[in-house]
């Protein structure tokens, strides 16, 4: 019979990324005395038990409601039915009745909701809760541009300062203006009308209690944010809120990767074995866009055409290119050079501790990655998202390049590449960002913050029989 000193339960959003940016910090508390659930989509009960978490299914409201004409002219006839308001606010009650079961069922000392879910945090105010921030920070701070924007700025620049100020309001009228729209198409029966509606009804001030100072999702007063980056890799007159807290790069180093193209290990081992009889060094590249392939397929083919020629004819370079989603052996690329590689998925702690650079979509688990194992980067941003910002703060410390997606020729990739394997600034650079951030994954600091929020000390030990790790 296990006992546990409290109860943690993880809320996270559909992304798997999500997921993986939470396990290192699940995986210490765990082994410090905490029973730890992971409540999400069915899709991912696999992945979180494959980590030995406990798991229960919540089907998360806030999903993006389809737009299609057709859908659109179906909820527009709906509007005009009788009780259709009182209906649709039933149906949103009764979704949010599925995380008080939740909550009811395992009875967290501390629950904590990804940033994508953030206005769930406030919904059950008799539960201790918090927001946990797979991506850097996103709240505005002092001259610091939004996440979704690529500016590296000069803090000596007084037109640097107006850029920031315009892209700050270019990034609020986007946000207000598909809020209303949004309002407008689905006659105030969108997601975050609901919310407003509920957080109205029991009483909370919603001016004080939410925070719209922010790049993405929107922040809330008065419950602890726990950052998954630590704050040296962000522009360093960058100032934490007060209820913010950095608990390290939060990558497990020894996670389980579900989905490993059967063919990796031969191919790494060959690998390998010819940078061992070589006489001169033959770097590994290691290629990995992400969702990319799935989002932009037209973009994606086109860049991979251009890795190609890029490494054809330079022999001297291995090239590990990871799809990100399953391709059947007969239909990758055939006839290949035997120095590229193609492969559905591969485990990528394994090829970054061996390879000598990355050429990545700039999502901050794989830059975390990256910097821990010391490898600089080519990043290729694309989206909306946290990308350009995330390229924007690697470049600024000298961690790698930035590319084009669109423009980048073969040639630039490869003179991008040789650049940032060659010139000792780079490797200097992520080096001492490396041990920064090495420092932040052994310091305790997690678990202390947790300690002090949850009072640790006044919980008594709770005798559990289910635990899976």
């Amino acid at each position: 019979m296990k006992k546990y000193i409290s109860t943690i339960v993880f809320f996270i959003g559909s992304a798997s990324s999500h997921y993986k940016a939470t396990f290192q910090l699940g995986k210490q508390l765990f082994v410090n005395g905490h029973r730890i659930i992971y409540a999400g989509e069915a899709d991912y009960k696999v992945l979180v038990e494959q980590q030995g978490f406990e798991f229960c299914k919540f089907p998360t409201i806030l999903k993006p409601k389809p737009i299609n004409m057709r859908q659109f002219l179906h909820s527009l006839k709906n509007v005009f039915s009788k009780n259709a308001f009182k209906n649709n606010y039933d149906s949103f009650l009764n979704e949010v009745s599925i995380l008080g079961k939740v909550l009811e069922q395992t009875k967290p000392d501390m629950a904590l909701f990804d940033a994508h879910l953030s206005l769930y945090a406030i919904l059950f105010p008799e539960y201790r809760s918090g927001i946990v921030q797979t991506m850097i920070s996103t709240d505005r701070g002092s001259f610091i541009p939004p996440l979704n924007c690529s500016l590296i700025p000069n803090q000596e620049s007084f037109l640097d300062r107006l850029r920031v100020s315009y892209y700050w309001k270019k990034n609020f009228f986007k946000r207000n203006l598909g809020i209303y729209l949004s309002r407008i198409m689905y006659f105030g029966q969108d997601n975050f009308s609901l919310f407003i509606k509920r957080f109205k009804e029991k009483g909370l001030d919603v001016k004080k209690r939410l925070n719209f100072d922010r790049t993405f999702h929107l922040g809330i007063n008065g419950i602890p944010e726990f950052i998954l980056t630590p704050k040296e890799f962000d522009f360093p007159w960058k100032v934490k809120l007060k209820n913010q807290y950095f608990v390290g790069p939060s990558v497990d180093m020894s996670r389980k990767d579900i989905s490993i193209d059967k063919r990796y290990t031969k191919i790494m081992e060959n690998i390998m074995q010819v940078k061992k009889m070589s006489n001169v060094a033959i770097p590994l590249v290691y290629c990995s866009l992400g969702t990319m392939a799935v989002m932009s397929t037209k973009y994606f083919d086109r860049f991979m055409d251009k890795m190609i020629h890029a490494f054809q004819d330079r022999q001297n370079y291995q090239l590990i290119i990871s799809l990100g989603y399953e391709v059947p052996e007969e239909q990758l690329p055939q006839g290949l050079p035997s120095n590229i590689h193609f492969l559905s998925f591969v485990p990528q702690l394994d090829v970054l501790s061996k390879c000598d650079a990355m050429i990545s979509a700039p999502g901050i688990n794989s830059i975390k990655e990256c910097i821990l194992y010391k490898v600089p980067m080519i990043l290729y941003a694309y989206g909306k998202w946290d990308h350009r910002g995330n390229v924007a703060r690697a470049e600024y410390h000298g961690l790698g390049l930035r590319g084009d997606l669109k423009r980048d020729s073969s040639d630039d990739i490869f003179r991008k590449l040789e650049k940032v394997i060659k010139e000792e600034s780079f490797q200097k650079n992520i080096n001492k960002m490396s041990e920064a951030f090495h420092r932040a994954h052994n310091s305790g600091e997690e678990l202390s913050v947790f300690n002090v929020l949850i009072g640790e000390e006044n919980l008594p030990l709770v005798d559990l029989t289910c635990g899976h790790m």
